[in-house]
């Protein structure tokens, strides 16, 4: 077997292969035989099968075993000697084969980048602490309130106003004619709720109980077909006003709605806001992380399959979210191919960030020892099993059967240790600030990354 490098870019290096007809004989004599001692024909003992018989009925897959196993010893061999850390699969391709000759063919290997390390003591982030305050809590059980209101007629006459809820009829028509489901009777309306078509609600503001009234309105463009964009005339008999009525906040309260005390909900709804606010806090310095490694690596060159593969994916996501597709199908074909090109522009440079970000951090897992345990497996197995209730045995037997769907989870479980892994050896300062305030920076920063990818 004769090996010669043949191209070498910085991440691609191509290598072409001669096996010498002969050295291909031995090579598929050694799979008959292989066959011969195990296969079982009627009429012979195993191992006594004449070798005309083996090869007359089994050398077609002799000769496929034959050659795999010596384009494998050529792989191997290429990895070795030259020392490459191939990104991918590599690419095969046959130039010279047939009944005598030698066979020639290339393989071409896309490598992984050298990834200089990067001192992370050296590294300083902010981290933004934001604590739930009393007003917090109590803003949360006015949302209670609102949740569990009941609602009662007016006591005193007036006219309608915002929030009230209507007990109306009505009847639409377009160009005089009553449509489908624009008919209702004794229909409960809750002014201000913007659930009707815009306008609809406004037009019955500042009424009286027992007024029949015209509502002109327009159908959005975007409204279902035949109503779409037409004007529409509704008129509405308001029979009734009712307004909120607001429970009052106490241990009876509570306990009507499964706590034993208003004290127990209180602390309930301020670890869990608390762990919200935390969570949000660490997303916004994990996206420090993540824009400061990618900002030291600006120029660090990618595997060009890689990115594209990524890209691709992307596609297939898009396309899966436009045509609301539950079945998750591989897309191809011209028509995708084209849509995939239009998406290009705004979404490659997404693929080349999370292809680098992907690299570094897998680097610095190696660099840093840092692995995902077979117990942290197990526990995001069971995390997915969860969302399904009733049907947990079922994915627990199909991750059980798939190892494949299990090291897909690996990837993230191993992001997020890295990530701590660099929160604990950079410098840190915890800043506290208000939840308004990190709220309308992840609200910036979130439109600068989007203006940023747009161009």
């Amino acid at each position: 077997m004769n090996i010669k490098e043949i191209k070498t870019d910085a991440l691609k290096k191509e290598f072409e292969v001669s096996i010498p007809f002969k050295e291909m004989e031995e090579s598929f004599e050694q799979e008959l035989q292989k066959i011969a001692a195990t296969v079982r024909i009627d009429g012979f003992r195993p191992g006594k099968v004449p070798a005309s018989l083996v090869k007359q009925r089994h050398g077609m897959k002799a000769r496929q075993d034959s050659m795999s196993d010596l384009m494998k010893k050529a792989h191997d061999r290429i990895l070795k000697e030259h020392a490459l850390r191939p990104a991918m699969q590599p690419k095969y391709k046959s130039k010279e084969s047939g009944e005598g000759k030698d066979f020639v063919f290339s393989i071409t290997f896309e490598l992984l980048p050298t990834i200089s390390p990067v001192k992370l003591e050296d590294l300083k982030f902010d981290r933004y602490k934001t604590t739930v305050q009393k007003a917090d809590v109590d803003a949360l059980l006015e949302d209670f309130r609102e949740r569990f209101n009941d609602t009662a007629p007016i006591e005193k006459a007036r006219k309608t106003k915002d929030g009230d809820i209507l007990l109306i009829d009505f009847t639409g028509k377009v160009n005089g004619k009553a449509f489908e489901g624009g008919t209702a009777k004794a229909y409960k309306l809750t002014l201000g709720s913007k659930s009707f078509i815009p306008g609809f609600e406004d037009q019955l503001i500042g009424r009286n109980v027992g007024e029949d009234v015209l509502v002109k309105v327009t159908f959005p463009e975007a409204y279902t077909k035949p109503l779409a964009g037409k004007a529409a005339e509704f008129d509405v008999k308001i029979h009734e006003i009712h307004e909120k009525k607001l429970p009052e906040i106490n241990d009876e309260f509570v306990k009507n709605i499964g706590f034993k005390s208003l004290e127990e909900l209180r602390s309930l709804l301020e670890r869990t806001k608390q762990q919200d606010w935390d969570e949000m806090s660490y997303q916004y310095v994990k996206q420090d992380i993540l824009n400061t490694l990618s900002d030291h690596y600006k120029t660090l060159e990618l595997p060009e399959t890689m990115v594209e593969n990524e890209f691709r994916s992307i596609c297939h996501r898009l396309h899966h979210h436009e045509n609301k597709d539950e079945k998750h199908e591989h897309y191809s074909g011209e028509d995708f191919d084209k849509k995939c090109e239009g998406w290009r522009k705004e979404y490659f440079p997404i693929a080349e960030r999370r292809v680098k970000l992907g690299l570094v951090l897998a680097e610095i897992s190696n660099t840093e020892a840092i692995t995902v345990r077979h117990k942290e497996l197990e526990e995001a197995v069971w995390k997915q099993a969860q969302q399904y209730r009733g049907e947990e045995k079922k994915v627990l037997d199909y991750y059980k059967n798939n190892p494949e769907a299990v090291e897909q989870l690996r990837a993230p479980i191993l992001e997020e240790k890295v990530i701590q892994h660099i929160l604990d050896k950079a410098k840190v300062t915890e800043k506290k600030v208000s939840f308004e305030e990190l709220k309308k920076m992840v609200e910036k920063r979130d439109e600068e990354m989007e203006n940023a990818f747009r161009g």
